[in-house]
């Protein structure tokens, strides 16, 4: 198993892959035939599911004899020797490859020059009720880390975006009662008027300069995987 670059969709799903091939081998009765070795581009698993939950992940892993290869970025596929050799020169030979590929935009994302982000505002009611059930033994939401308008915005400078702004919509708290009542859209309007960074769904953009813009994509694919390291990296500390 195989993550070739260390930021792609659900965290969780090469992991989950793996304990899953070594539960099919089991079931088979080939276990004791069979290596198992998961190499990854990421420095741990689920970063953004802070450090606690990464040590369990990895502990469930390798409690299922898994050979776990953190840090590990391939750098070239034989697929007719095959072998796999890693940007650190180790070099591993494998009979079935199963891998993550490297994630990207579609071309009609990447030529228009915008990253929109959008998360659960910190500031909001939704996440105010997210941090109580933490507080409550919740081990999902204990670990959680909610975004400012603010912090994103700057982790989107700091990977190299320009023009970046923020907008902030569902200011009424998660009570049904208030989503289907005549006050919403009223405090949907005091919301968005006076307190904009209450907002339940924060979206971020920002817009790469022309300069960017005629760079390669290899180059706008690093800033990306870069801002989603980033990312990862703000919430492994919380």
């Amino acid at each position: 198993m195989l993550t070739a670059a260390p930021a792609y969709k659900c965290p969780a799903a090469p992991y989950e892959a793996a304990m899953l091939l070594e539960h099919a081998c089991r079931k088979r009765k080939l276990r004791d035939k069979t290596q198992l070795d998961l190499f990854a581009a990421e420095p741990g698993p689920m970063g953004v599911a802070g450090p606690d939950v990464s040590k369990g992940v990895r502990q469930m892993v390798e409690d299922k004899g898994i050979g776990y290869h953190p840090e590990h970025q391939v750098a070239e596929v034989d697929p007719v020797a095959r072998r796999l050799k890693f940007k650190n020169g180790v070099e591993a030979s494998y009979d079935l490859l199963a891998y993550v590929p490297p994630h990207r935009a579609p071309r009609v994302v990447r030529e228009a020059g915008r990253l929109v982000v959008g998360e659960l505002g910190r500031f909001s009611w939704w996440a105010i009720e997210r941090r109580v059930r933490g507080l409550a033994g919740n081990a999902t939401w204990r670990v959680a880390h909610f975004f400012s308008p603010h912090e994103l915005q700057e982790l989107l400078r700091t990977a190299g975006f320009a023009d970046v702004v923020h907008r902030s919509a569902v200011f009424y708290p998660p009570i049904a009662c208030f989503a289907r009542s005549g006050f919403a859209d009223v405090i949907q309007h005091v919301g968005r008027r006076w307190f904009p960074m209450t907002g339940a769904f924060l979206v971020v953009r920002g817009a790469a300069t022309e300069e960017d813009l005629r760079l390669e994509h290899r180059e706008l694919t690093k800033r990306s995987h870069d801002f989603n390291r980033r990312v990862g990296s703000r919430c492994s500390r919380r």
